[in-house]
């Protein structure tokens, strides 16, 4: 029986220490989160939480090939802001990816 694999996406907010916009930071990117974590509830073994603050986000996918469309979700519903992703599973890395909205 083969062993499964999983995908860790991990987030860090550009510019986090920047304090213009902070207070709509803190309401959209708890939004955002949320939104992925119901879109893809399915594609996820453990749910996007905020693991640092506002500013860093991390969950674990069932499926590598869905972490393009959660992170974009997550930077689509935080604009003008922007996380920074990366992405990785346990035999190689995936992808690191700066994925604009």
């Amino acid at each position: 029986m083969a062993a499964k694999t999983f995908t860790v996406i991990a987030g860090d907010l550009v510019s986090s220490r920047d304090s213009l916009g902070r207070q709509e930071a803190s309401r959209k990117i708890p939004a955002a989160i949320n939104l992925a974590c119901t879109e893809f509830r399915s594609e996820l073994y453990a749910p996007l939480v905020l693991t640092r603050g506002i500013d860093e986000v991390s969950g674990v996918l069932k499926r590598p090939n869905m972490a393009y469309r959660i992170c974009r979700l997550v930077n689509d519903g935080v604009s003008p802001r922007l996380f920074r992703f990366a992405a990785t599973d346990s035999y190689r890395n995936l992808a690191q990816a700066h994925v604009a909205a």
